[in-house]
């Protein structure tokens, strides 16, 4: 396995995948819970296969003027340069005829990726959730290259939760992955109920693109300048939690600065 990882970095894609897994439920249904007008659910598991190339399922009831929907889709794409992750889950219910109109969805994916050697990432990422829906996406060390699993650093997690009014989060980061297997895992579900006012409907969003950017990048432009030599003076010395701490040892210092230097212009 690390043969075919190193060989990777070396061809300049800055992720390997290694191992998956995830699964994923769609439930729609209307009229009395044990003889219903209408049921339709979808459960199943995800290779690795449909988690890098996308999947879609879906749940629909239409009775007596009556309907529930359930949507679920994701995927998470490798490429040259970082990675993309997009979701979209969410339902919608109307009360016609039927009672007890409803619908559910979730989604549960695990990706492991290996990096080759040290990276630095710049990320726009953004979550949408409306209605009774929530999200969650991660990024987690799992350990080195050919180690046991040891969960650790934390490269990035978002988190949104809605309750009837849509949230929109959205940001830009600077991340540093070194040198390791990680985690890319994503989570979302949504319930609608057409009993409910304010719950009649829920969805959910995100869209996260990753792209690899020199060590020295302070500031997460895509290539080193004067403006990342600024920002690095301006907080040397100790500085936790930093972006122009490049090897993430609590501090910026001359090491930092001989990276910054190295990847000048590039």
């Amino acid at each position: 396995m690390l043969a075919s990882i190193i060989l990777a970095g070396v061809l300049g894609s800055p992720f390997t995948e290694v191992n998956s897994t995830g699964n994923l439920y769609v439930f729609s249904t209307m009229g009395p819970w044990l003889e219903p007008d209408c049921r339709d659910s979808q459960s199943r598991s995800l290779d690795m296969a449909e988690i890098l190339d996308g999947f879609s399922e879906s749940a629909y009831c239409v009775s007596d003027g009556s309907f529930a929907t359930a949507l679920a889709s994701a995927r998470i794409e490798l490429a040259p340069q970082g990675f993309t992750v997009m979701l979209d889950g969410g339902g919608e219910t109307f009360e016609g005829g039927s009672e007890d109109v409803f619908s559910r969805h979730d989604i549960n994916i695990w990706l492991e990726v290996a990096a080759a050697q040290d990276l630095r990432l710049q990320m726009n990422w953004s979550l949408v959730a409306s209605g009774l829906a929530s999200a969650m996406v991660q990024m987690q060390r799992m350990g080195d290259l050919d180690g046991e699993n040891e969960f650790g650093q934390l490269a990035f997690e978002h988190t949104v939760s809605a309750y009837i009014d849509q949230i929109q989060l959205e940001g830009q980061d600077v991340i540093r992955v070194p040198q390791g297997r990680w985690m890319i895992r994503l989570n979302s579900t949504h319930q609608a109920s057409a009993q409910d006012p304010g719950f009649e409907s829920g969805a959910v969003w995100a869209g996260y693109n990753a792209t690899s950017v020199p060590l020295g990048d302070v500031n997460g432009s895509g290539a080193v300048t004067v403006e990342d030599l600024l920002e690095l003076l301006e907080v040397f010395g100790e500085c936790e939690g930093c972006r122009a701490d490049l090897d993430g040892n609590g501090q910026v210092d001359v090491t930092d600065l001989l990276q910054l230097l190295a990847d000048w212009q590039n």
